[in-house]
């Protein structure tokens, strides 16, 4: 559809919803005057009608897809021309018709198959767009109940959405999928305008909760909400708003407060909600009163965006059992598995990916035995401004100089300082140090960091640990720093970071947060609950080993005798642990 050159942005795309249900109104057989809701006074000109009536007989069937590609598309077209928030910038994406089907026969069909034919189960979409879910309800409800009349049928669907004109083609999508003799409008008792996070738009209430709210990082500048929303939903989800909570978190919890017992909620979800911080206290919630039936993971990039999503199943009370799942844009079944130990859930979809199931136990954490800290804002800033010319390759380091090391910069057991090129401050820098008699702010972050101490990568393909026994290296945000309370039980406390074990347990508890599915996150906060293994000759043998690889550099064969020392240690099953970390670890 094209949309007028001078109409303001509300204006354009009302006036395109106004066109669209024209045209769906008259294929189906309806004749409405101008001036009608169909056509208002203000349509388009007849030209335009014209043509697009002539174009859609060679169109595809009208249905909750086309109408959600064909928003999409004037929304972007608006975007474009008035410079506004994209709708990938809203969160506003159709979702695929076989993820719509999935996600409703694994909650609404169980209560079609065991309920009774009189009645219809109340599907409630709380962020329905142009109603994929509720359309697709609407049939699968019609199906199951053929002796239900339209009343009934639309009577036991419910949507909400914050665009009017999302809302009027969720209406339609209703309307087309029920038929009947009635109008368009007949089903607009169906779909309400407003904000299901912000207040109660109904005021009844509803045994299925479905739908793909939008997605909105709090980190980005163009998503955040507003400190007034922020206040708002703080009053009604209380604990479970931090200051990073995407909204689409918040709609899991909506859904499963709305349900009766044994009602089932279905979203789409971005992946961090299994593992990031700012989830956890909707997944305790969450876990305390429902209990999971299925995740969907997301590896094929169905959605034509840079997050990688779930679709996952709660059931409200239940008793726990193993979660079905599935993967990729076939909805391929893998095994079934472990409901969540701990409001963690990582660990339920790590495995999709290949990441091995390991769960070592130990009565003894890292935050027992180290410090385990990451740099802030204000610390990166004062070592960048810090930063001086680099030192020639023949100066030594640690008197006047000290090596400064960016993630980039680790690598498995040895720091790449001086070998590979490094990006900071907006500038590409080989050898980037600071003097070490700096003063002001970047005095105190050297005094804190002049001890033997590990440097951890974070967003890496395994753990990279590299060690600084002799504590000359200034670690650069967001490297993470593990510095052991007695400096003896430094090779030891990196020999178990490093091993294959405690990669393995990093990527299923951090699955979901990093930049990638194949890749894992060690946060500071996460590696204060690394177990550690119990005291034995077979730690002490890793420690050696491990020592060795950080000073002479590491080969296979050395990297194959590590991973079986360590899996030893921790009392674990080695050769497909092992095989998983060394086509991960070994050198590039």
């Amino acid at each position: 559809m094209r949309l007028r050159e001078n109409l303001p942005a509300s204006e354009a795309i009302g006036r395109a919803v106004a066109l669209l249900r024209g045209v769906i109104v008259e294929r189906a057989g309806f004749s409405l005057e101008p001036g009608s809701e169909a056509f208002p006074r203000s349509r388009p000109e007849e030209s335009e009608r014209a043509g697009l009536l002539a174009a859609s007989e060679s169109w595809p069937p009208i249905d909750a897809q086309w109408l959600g590609i064909a928003h999409q598309g004037a929304l972007d077209a608006i975007a474009a021309r008035e410079a506004t928030a994209s709708r990938r910038q809203r969160g506003v994406f159709y979702t695929p018709p076989a993820l719509v089907r999935h996600l409703l026969d694994v909650t609404l069909r169980p209560l079609l198959d065991s309920g009774p034919l009189d009645t219809a189960p109340v599907v409630f979409d709380p962020a329905c767009g142009c109603g994929a879910f509720l359309g697709e309800a609407a049939r699968q409800i019609r199906a199951a109940r053929p002796g239900l009349g339209f009343d009934r049928i639309s009577g036991a669907l419910m949507g909400t959405d914050i665009d009017p004109a999302a809302a009027s083609l969720c209406r339609l999508a209703i309307w087309l999928e029920l038929g009947g003799r009635m109008g368009p409008e007949a089903c607009d008792h169906c779909v309400r305008v407003g904000d299901s996070l912000a207040g109660d738009v109904w005021d009844r209430g509803c045994d299925v909760v479905v739908g793909n709210p939008p997605f909105l990082s709090q980190l980005a500048a163009n998503t955040a909400r507003r400190p007034e929303v922020a206040k708002r939903l703080r009053e009604r989800f209380g604990p479970s708003v931090r200051s990073y909570t995407d909204p689409a978190a918040l709609f899991l919890q909506l859904g499963v407060e709305s349900v009766p017992p044994g009602g089932r909620v279905g979203l789409v979800l971005p992946v961090s909600t299994l593992a990031s911080r700012d989830a956890a206290a909707v997944r305790e919630r969450v876990g305390a009163v429902g209990t999971l039936r299925s995740l969907w993971l997301d590896r094929d990039g169905v959605f034509d965006a840079g997050v990688r999503t779930i679709a996952i199943v709660f059931e409200r009370g239940g008793q726990p059992g193993l979660v079905a799942r599935s993967t990729g844009s076939a909805f391929l079944p893998e095994k079934p598995t472990d409901p969540p130990a701990t409001s963690n859930w990582g660990p339920v979809a790590s495995g999709l990916v290949g990441i091995p199931g390991v769960r070592p136990s130990s009565d003894v954490e890292l935050g027992a035995l180290a410090d385990v800290t990451a740099g802030f804002r204000d610390e990166y800033y004062a070592i960048v401004r810090g930063l001086v010319e680099c030192v020639r390759e023949e100066e030594s380091l640690g008197g006047e100089y000290l090596p400064v090391v960016p993630v980039g910069l680790i690598d498995p057991f040895v720091l790449r300082w001086g070998k590979r090129t490094s990006r900071i401050g907006g500038r590409d820098w080989k050898r980037p140090p600071v003097r070490a008699d700096a003063s002001g702010p970047l005095a105190a972050v050297i005094l804190a960091q002049r001890r033997p101490k590990l440097l951890v990568a974070t967003q890496s393909r395994v753990m990279e640990v590299a060690a600084d026994p002799s504590g000359i290296a200034v670690a650069l945000t967001p490297v993470v720093i593990v510095t052991p309370h007695h400096r003896e039980d430094l090779w030891h406390v990196g020999a178990a970071l490093s091993s294959p074990a405690i990669s393995a347990w990093v990527g299923s508890e951090s699955f979901g947060t990093a930049r990638s599915l194949g890749a894992i996150k060690p946060s500071a906060s996460l590696l204060r609950r690394v177990p550690m293994p119990t005291v034995s000759p077979a730690w002490d043998r890793a420690a050696a080993c491990y020592r060795a690889l950080c000073e002479q550099g590491p080969e296979e064969s050395s990297l194959r005798e590590f991973a079986a020392i360590s899996n030893e240690a921790y009392g674990v099953e080695g050769s497909a642990l092992t095989d998983w970390w060394m086509r991960r670890a070994s050198p590039r």
